[in-house]
C-alpha cells in the first residue's frame, strides 16, 4: 500500500515535470519566456525538474524524435515541432522516464481520429476520449505504454506524451 501511494503521489511530480520541460522550451508561451535559447530552456527545465523531483533529470529537446522513442508507439505523419525526453530519478532513487512529442497537422484536420485509429491497431486500449469544442484528448494504455494524446483543431497541435509502466527500461 505504502509504495502504491509514493507511485501516485509521483505521477503529477512527472506531469508537472513534463509541462516544465514544454513550457521552458517554448512548445506553449509563458510570460518573460520569449527568447531562452533551447541551451537555456533545457537548463532551466532539467533544474526545475531537480529541484522538485529531489533527484537528478536529464532533459533530450528537439524537432526530432529521441533515438529512443519506443517504436511500438505509432504517430502520425506530420511535423515535429518539439520532441522531448525526460529520465529523471527522485529522491528516493526511483527511475522515471517519458516523452513529449508536438507535431503540426492540417487545421481542422482528422488528426485526431487518425492518432487515436493508429493507437488501437496498435493494440493499445482506449482508457479514455473525449471531443469537446476545438479540443481532443484521449488516454491509451497497453502493457508497456501509457499514452496521452492532445489534438487543438484549431491550430493543428497534436501532441503525444508516452510514460512507460516500468521506469526501469
Amino acid at each position: 500500500m505504502e509504495k502504491a501511494q509514493g507511485r501516485m503521489l509521483r505521477t503529477p511530480g512527472v506531469i508537472i515535470a513534463l509541462v516544465a520541460v514544454f513550457a521552458l522550451t517554448g512548445c506553449f508561451s509563458f510570460p518573460g519566456g520569449e527568447g531562452l535559447s533551447e541551451e537555456a530552456a533545457k537548463e532551466g527545465a532539467e533544474k526545475l525538474v531537480e529541484e522538485f523531483s529531489g533527484g537528478d533529470s536529464d532533459i533530450e529537446i528537439g524537432e526530432e524524435l529521441p533515438d529512443n522513442f519506443p517504436d511500438s508507439v505509432p504517430l502520425i505523419d506530420a511535423p515535429i515541432v518539439s520532441a522531448s525526453y525526460l529520465d529523471m530519478d527522485d529522491s528516493d532513487g526511483t527511475a522515471v522516464r517519458g516523452w513529449i512529442v508536438a507535431m503540426t497537422a492540417d487545421v481542422n484536420s482528422a488528426a485526431a481520429e487518425e492518432a487515436r485509429q493508429l493507437l488501437l491497431d496498435a493494440g493499445f486500449t482506449e482508457e479514455m476520449w473525449n471531443e469537446s469544442t476545438g479540443m481532443t484528448t484521449g488516454m491509451f494504455s497497453n502493457d508497456d505504454f501509457g499514452v496521452t494524446l492532445g489534438v487543438i483543431s484549431e491550430d493543428g497541435t497534436v501532441s503525444y506524451t508516452v510514460i512507460p509502466k516500468k521506469n526501469d527500461e
